[in-house]
C-alpha cells in the first residue's frame, strides 16, 4: 500500500528546482554524492545552465542544512520527524533560496518552490508550502554588515553595525562579514565564559551549520581558553560558508605564469598570481569551457594547499614515483609536471572508473610518464618494485574542505573517523614497504582531525624505526585555501639493505 504523502516519480525532472529536489532525495535515501548524481545519463539532455543552478541549490541546502532546519522549526508547528522527508526537502530548498541565495528574487523562490508540489502531483501541499515560506520571509528584517567579537569577559557581541550589540541571538551569519537580522530570537546566547559546551555547540551548529558532534570534538581537542577555542571554531565554520573562487595550477611544461595571466586578461577574466610557484587565483569564477588553454592542457584546477603535497616530495626527472591513492589525478599530474614528464609516475587506485578520471586528466595535460595501475583493497596488484618517492594522499574525513564537500556535514560520523584512521595506517605501512632507502614519502589529508594527522605521524614514527620526520604542516581553511595536513618522511639507508 502506498503511503499517504509519498512522492512518486511520475515525470522527468527538467527544471533546476526539480533536479535539485531529486538530487537531495537521492542523497537522503542513499547518501549519493550530488555531483555524481547530476552527471548520470538521466540528466544528459538538461541544459547546462539548469544543471549548474540545480547543483548550486542542492549544495547550498546541504551546506546550510543545520541552520535551515532551525529556521523551519521556528515557523512550523509540525516537527521534522512528523513531516514526510520529501516535503521537508522541498521546504529546505525554499528556505535556502530565501536566506542564502541572494541572487534569486524572493517571489521567484517562493513561487517556483510551491510549484514543486504540482510537479510531484501533490497540489494539496501548495498552500502549506506557500504558508511556511511566507512565514520564513516575515522573519527577515534586513541584511546587515557585522563582525563577531568575543570580548575579554568572553561575551559574544556584534560590532561594526548599527544594531545593538546584543542582537547576536537574532543574527544569522551568511559567511564573511554580513548576515540576516531577524525579528525574533533564533537561538540562545552561548555560555562561553562558563565553558558551557552544550550551549556553545548548539549556537555554533545553528549559525555555521557544523554538526554538533564535530564542534564538541574540536572543542575538546583544541588548546587554549574557552574564548580562544570559540573564536577558532567559529572562524572555521564561517570560512566554510563562504563561496570559494577557483585556483589554477599551471602546467609548467605548457605555459609560464606571466604569459597565462596575460591570456586571462585578454579574455576578460580577472586573476592574480597565487602563493605557490605555478598557482593562479581567479577573482571571478568562469566555466572551464570558457577558460583559455583548458583543452590544450595549460592548467588544472587545484587548491594551493593540495599543491604542497607534490611540491614537498622534491621529485626529479628520471625518478620512479608512486601515487598510492591517485584519483582523480590532480597530485599525480602535478608530480609528472615537476619531473618534466621524465621518469615514471605510477598512479594506483582501487576502482577502474576513478583511474579513468586520472587518465583523462593525464591525456588532457599531454603527459607521457604516468602509468595507471588498478589495485585491490587488500593491496594486491601493487607493483613490487621500490620507489624513490611515494605520495599517500589518504582517504580522510574531509573536515578541511567542508565548503567543497557539502555531503560530509550530513553523512560523516565519529565512527567513520576511527575507521579512516585505521585505513590510513594500513596504506602508509604498505607504502613504506615499497620505498627505497633514502627515499621520501609524503602523507597528506584534507582533514583537520589530529587523529588522522599528528597522531598518525607519532604512531608511524613509533612503529617504523627507519623513518625520520623531516617536517609536518597543518593548514587552516581560509578564504582562498583548503584546510589540510602534510607530513614528509625520509627512510634511512639502514632499512632493507
Amino acid at each position: 500500500m502506498k503511503k499517504r504523502h509519498q512522492f512518486q516519480r511520475e515525470q522527468p525532472a527538467q527544471t533546476a528546482r526539480q533536479i535539485a529536489l531529486r538530487l537531495l532525495q537521492q542523497f537522503d535515501k542513499h547518501g549519493d554524492y550530488l555531483s555524481m548524481t547530476i552527471s548520470s545519463p538521466e540528466y544528459n539532455d538538461v541544459p547546462a545552465m539548469e544543471k549548474r543552478l540545480a547543483l548550486e541549490l542542492a549544495e547550498t541546502t546541504l551546506i546550510r542544512s543545520f541552520a535551515i532546519d532551525r529556521l523551519l522549526r521556528q515557523v512550523m508547528t509540525r516537527k521534522k520527524s512528523e513531516t514526510h522527508p520529501a516535503l521537508w526537502i522541498v521546504l529546505q530548498l525554499g528556505c535556502a533560496q530565501l536566506f542564502f541565495l541572494p541572487e534569486i528574487p524572493s517571489h521567484a523562490a517562493i513561487n517556483e518552490t510551491v510549484e514543486l508540489a504540482r510537479f510531484v502531483n501533490k497540489p494539496h501541499l501548495t498552500t502549506l508550502i506557500n504558508g511556511v515560506l511566507r512565514s520564513l520571509q516575515r522573519l527577515q528584517v534586513e541584511k546587515i554588515p557585522a563582525r563577531f567579537t568575543v570580548d575579554d569577559q568572553s561575551k559574544l557581541t556584534l560590532t561594526e553595525t548599527t544594531v545593538e550589540a546584543t542582537a547576536i541571538t537574532r543574527y544569522l551569519p551568511l559567511g564573511g562579514d554580513d548576515g540576516w537580522l531577524l525579528n525574533q530570537d533564533l537561538y540562545r546566547m552561548p555560555g562561553i565564559e562558563e565553558d558551557h559546551l552544550h550551549s556553545i555547540a548548539a549556537y555554533l551548529s545553528h549559525t555555521t551549520s557544523l554538526p554538533d558532534w564535530l564542534i564538541r570534538r574540536w572543542w575538546i581537542g583544541l588548546e587554549g581558553s574557552p574564548r580562544e577555542k570559540f573564536i577558532q571554531i567559529q572562524q572555521r565554520g564561517l570560512t566554510f560558508l563562504q563561496s570559494t573562487l577557483l585556483t589554477l595550477r599551471l602546467n609548467r611544461l605548457q605555459i609560464d605564469r606571466p604569459s597565462y595571466l596575460k591570456m586571462l586578461e585578454e579574455a576578460g577574466i580577472p586573476a592574480v598570481a597565487g602563493e605557490q610557484p605555478m598557482s593562479v587565483r581567479l577573482l571571478k569564477n568562469s566555466a572551464l569551457d570558457q577558460m583559455p588553454g583548458f583543452r590544450e592542457g595549460m592548467f588544472s584546477i587545484q587548491d594551493e594547499t593540495a599543491m604542497k603535497a607534490a611540491q614537498s616530495l622534491d621529485v626529479f626527472p628520471h625518478q620512479h614515483v608512486l601515487d598510492l591513492c591517485a584519483a582523480p589525478g590532480g597530485k599525480t599530474t602535478h608530480l609528472a609536471e615537476l619531473m618534466n614528464d621524465q621518469g615514471m609516475v605510477v598512479a594506483c587506485d582501487i576502482q577502474s572508473w576513478r583511474l579513468k578520471r586520472v587518465q583523462e586528466n593525464v591525456e588532457r595535460l599531454k603527459l607521457k610518464s604516468v602509468h595507471s595501475v588498478l589495485i585491490g583493497e587488500d593491496g594486491s596488484g601493487l607493483p613490487e618494485r621500490r620507489f624513490d618517492r611515494i605520495l599517500v594522499d589518504a582517504p580522510c574525513s574531509n573536515t578541511g574542505v567542508l565548503h567543497k564537500r557539502p555531503e560530509v556535514r550530513c553523512r560523516l560520523s565519529e565512527a567513520d573517523i576511527d575507521e579512516l584512521a585505521e585505513l590510513q595506517r594500513r596504506l602508509v605501512d604498505r607504502a613504506i614497504s615499497r620505498l627505497k632507502p633514502e627515499g621520501r614519502i609524503v602523507y597528506s589529508t584534507c582533514s583537520l582531525e589530529a587523529q588522522e594527522n599528528e597522531e598518525q605521524v607519532r604512531a608511524l614514527l613509533a612503529q617504523h624505526q627507519s623513518l625520520e620526520l623531516i617536517g609536518q604542516e597543518r593548514s587552516e581553511p581560509s578564504a582562498w585555501t583548503d584546510g589540510g595536513f602534510i607530513a614528509l618522511f625520509r627512510k634511512s639507508s639502514e632499512q632493507a639493505l
